[in-house]
């Protein structure tokens, strides 16, 4: 079956920005931790990485992560005094990619559940030139979750309007909760993990995702983007 569309998950597949995030999240509550003064720990980068391995959602993220936290507070922190500081960059080899897949006429698209307002940013401070992409989906634009399939009903009705069905699709992923997300019934969305974000070769193995499926980054996405 030949691909007609591609869709990408942001962190850990184009952004190169989990590092970066891991210490901006624990620079956030070190300041805040200053004048609030609730015993608040910085967590270790492996910490962090097991968790978000399985949240999707910041805030609820960040509040079970440190019990008790004035999530206002903590964000306002981290936009004004940790964000300007924080590393974020694109991987190698994303440019090249993104316009060879342009260049065969593909719909690209972003899926992500970072919310606008910081995918935006961190785009703008990589240098990621959004207007590759055809659609650009971020947390306020669905109420859906992943692992939760229904994140895609809202991108699968404009490419079905389109003439693009689940099985000309195919959705690049970092995580397991991304691939669990794909498994739609009764056409699955076909899926790509690369290697450079959250879950390991033997955690996508264990998760049922194909050995041919996984790429060590998104530079091995292109034979994947031809055929089912």
């Amino acid at each position: 079956m030949k691909i007609e569309a591609v869709l990408f998950d942001a962190d850990g597949v184009i952004l190169d920005s989990l590092d970066g995030a891991y210490w901006g999240q624990n620079r956030a509550v070190e300041i805040l931790e200053k004048t609030e003064r609730q015993g608040f720990l910085p967590k270790s980068a492996e910490e962090l990485r097991e968790f978000w391995r399985t949240h999707q959602r910041y805030r609820e993220g960040v509040e079970a992560l440190w019990p008790g936290i004035d999530f206002s507070r903590y964000i306002e922190l981290y936009y004004r005094d940790v964000f300007p500081k924080e590393e974020v960059s694109f991987f190698p080899d994303v440019i090249e990619v993104l316009a060879w897949l342009r260049e065969q006429a593909l719909f690209l698209g972003i899926v992500t559940s970072r919310d606008r307002k910081s995918f935006n940013l961190k785009s703008k401070k990589a240098g990621l030139p959004l207007d590759l992409f055809d659609y650009i989906q971020t947390s306020e634009d669905y109420k859906a979750c992943k692992p939760e399939p229904e994140v895609f009903d809202k991108v699968l009705a404009l490419l079905r309007s389109q003439d693009i069905t689940p099985d000309k699709v195919v959705y690049v992923g970092d995580s397991t909760d991304d691939f669990y997300a794909t498994r739609l019934k009764p056409v699955p969305i076909n899926f790509v993990g690369v290697l450079t974000g959250i879950a390991t070769r033997e955690d996508f193995l264990e998760a049922g995702v194909p050995e041919k499926c996984l790429v060590e980054s998104i530079g091995g996405v292109i034979p994947h983007s031809l055929h089912s």
